[in-house]
């Protein structure tokens, strides 16, 4: 592969990461605001603490994973796009049992989870898949 797919790979998975975490932030200030997110769960030492900060990481390494994973399938898949789109899907619906481990999570809190769980799952194939993608419109100047 050239250096110009590898850069574009590169660009699109900051992107993801970008979309995934300003999504998820916003996701996390409406779960807040209405009390979805419990105050007394950004207090670290308190069981599962869910602040800010950890939704942003989490959601830009979970970008970025998909990324590798993108990456990965690009160099042994026939039609890596169509591939990496059932691998995204697969992993996003085993991802939906994790909030549910958590004892202490509301229904509400679990559910509002996985929906940052789609969030970062859309940023990424959208990007790694259709933003890249070469029928995309390019401006011309």
């Amino acid at each position: 592969m050239s250096a110009g797919p590898d850069r574009q790979l590169a660009k699109a998975a900051l992107y993801a990461a970008l979309l995934a975490a300003a999504g998820n932030s916003l996701v996390y200030l409406i779960c807040y605001v209405t009390g979805i997110i419990p105050w007394n769960m950004l207090s670290p030492g308190r069981g599962v603490s869910i602040t800010p900060r950890l939704v942003i990481v989490v959601s830009v390494g979970g970008a970025l994973a998909g990324a590798l994973i993108y990456m990965l399938i690009r160099r042994v898949a026939s039609n890596p796009v169509r591939t990496f789109r059932i691998v995204a899907g697969v992993v996003l619906l085993l991802s939906f049992a994790a909030p549910f481990a958590i004892p202490t999570f509301t229904t509400a809190l679990m559910i509002a989870l996985d929906v940052m769980h789609v969030v970062v799952y859309l940023a990424t194939v959208w990007a790694l898949t259709v933003w890249t993608h070469p029928w995309r419109v390019r401006a011309t100047a």
